[in-house]
C-alpha cells in the first residue's frame, strides 16, 4: 500500500478546508511520517493531522503561530502519573517542552527533504519510547 493510500480522508478534507500555509511542507512531512512506520495511522485530532500507534496519538501537526510547520511529539492526551526524569529520546535538535513532549519545526520543503532520514529516525525512536 502506498503512502498516498494511507492518508486519511478526514485529514485530506481538513487540510483542504484549512488551506494552511506551506502545503508542500505539510505534504512532504505527511509522506515521511507514513513512510517511517507502517503501523502509524493518520487521523485528525486537535484540528490537525495526527498520527497514532495502536490507537494512541503520538505525533500531531501544529499550525498555530508563525514561523514554519511544527510536528509535536507527545504521549497522547492523557497525563502520565509519573513523568520521566529525562527526555524520552536523546535528540538535541528537537525543542523540548518537557521530558515527554517535543517539537520539530520546518520552514521549507528543501529543509524537510534534507532532514528526511534524521526525521524518520526520530519518529521511529519516539514511537518505540512513547
Amino acid at each position: 500500500m502506498s503512502t498516498l493510500d494511507r492518508r486519511s480522508p478526514e485529514a485530506n478534507a481538513l487540510l483542504k478546508d484549512l488551506n494552511p500555509a506551506a502545503p508542500e511542507v505539510i505534504e512532504a512531512l505527511r509522506s515521511i511520517l507514513l513512510d517511517a512506520a507502517f503501523e502509524l495511522t493518520e487521523g485528525v485530532k486537535w484540528n490537525a493531522p495526527s498520527y497514532a500507534l495502536n490507537g494512541d496519538d503520538r505525533i500531531t501537526f501544529n499550525f498555530r503561530g508563525k514561523g514554519g510547520i511544527r510536528l509535536v511529539f507527545h504521549c497522547g492526551a492523557k497525563k502520565r502519573a509519573v513523568k520521566p526524569a529525562d527526555p524520552l529520546i536523546d535528540e538535541r535538535e528537537l525543542e523540548w517542552a518537557d521530558n515527554e513532549r517535543a517539537l520539530a519545526t520546518f520552514m521549507t520543503v528543501r529543509e524537510v527533504n534534507a532532514k528526511r532520514e534524521w526525521l524518520q529516525g526520530v519518529i521511529r525512536r519516539w514511537l518505540a519510547a512513547a
